[in-house]
């Protein structure tokens, strides 16, 4: 069985396009839930609360998965409608007046409907997960700050009370 029998350059070109896509938008993700589940782990009874922005990145990767399903079949989507030529923005109208619904209807605008879609998508939910590890290391150094210098006080204080309760022998 010959995978790409009959397909053209640009056709198996896309479909290793989209399967580059589909890995890189299947481990973000992945990467974002781990880094919620490490980072919302409470430090002295606290919660750093910026994690909403690893939801904000999980719910846009999501739509990356969704815009790439819509997007399919894997050949076709990052070529012209008849497969003559591979990134069709000669075809795509992108100005935001009377021709933006056409973009759903229209079928040779595919990269249009599903890969500008998914990198936008894409691209939000990445800046939102870097925004959210910024966030969060800051989050987490000030908790961490304040743990110390409440710790020390309380050191300080056990101190002084031992001092004072310890009467002093001549």
């Amino acid at each position: 069985m010959n995978g790409f029998n009959g397909f053209t350059t640009n056709q198996i070109t896309s479909v290793f396009l989209t399967f580059i896509t589909y890995g890189i938008f299947t481990l973000l993700p992945a990467f974002t839930i781990w880094k919620f589940y490490r980072d919302t782990k409470p430090i002295a009874g606290r919660i750093v609360k910026s994690a909403w922005w690893y939801l904000f990145a999980g719910f846009c990767y999501f739509w990356t998965q969704v815009a790439l399903v819509w997007a399919a079949p894997a050949e076709a989507s990052f070529v012209s409608l008849h497969g003559n030529h591979l990134f069709p923005f000669d075809q795509v109208n992108m100005s935001f007046g009377f021709a933006v619904p056409f973009i759903f209807v229209n079928p040779a605008l595919r990269f249009a409907k599903g890969m500008i879609f998914v990198w936008a998508f894409g691209i939000i939910g990445t800046i939102a997960l870097v925004i959210g590890m910024r966030k969060t290391a800051r989050g987490r150094k000030a908790l961490l700050a304040g743990e110390k210098e409440s710790s020390a006080e309380s050191k300080d204080t056990v101190d002084t009370v031992r001092a004072s309760a310890t009467p002093e022998v001549a």
